[in-house]
């Protein structure tokens, strides 16, 4: 199968299991490279972490959102887990430099 075709049906699985509710956090990859460039960050409508390790924290934050807001959407979702990070910070490496923080929920 050529890489155009497998990226394109990711990218359609994505957006369907995205219409569906499921929010998609995914890695970003931890080799300095655009991951918009590779799958699966590069489908669309996925939250890509700049840590591997963060994808599953990512995912469960929003799972918390998700559970008090169930038609929210995923851009919606998306704003709220940026808007309520903490940012700014000193020192760190990847950008852009957010630090997951559930807040209430």
């Amino acid at each position: 199968m050529r890489a155009v075709h497998r990226r394109l049906l990711l990218a359609g699985a994505v957006a369907s299991d995205t219409a569906a509710g499921v929010f998609p956090s995914v890695a970003a990859g931890n080799d300095n490279k655009d991951a918009c460039k590779f799958s699966p960050s590069g489908a669309g409508w996925v939250m890509a972490t700049g840590a591997t390790s963060m994808a599953p924290y990512v995912s469960g934050v929003a799972a918390l959102y998700l559970s008090t807001r169930k038609k929210a959407t995923f851009p919606q979702v998306q704003k709220w887990l940026n808007d309520n990070s903490t940012h700014g910070l000193k020192g760190l490496r990847t950008q852009p430099d957010r630090l997951l923080h559930k807040g209430k929920l």
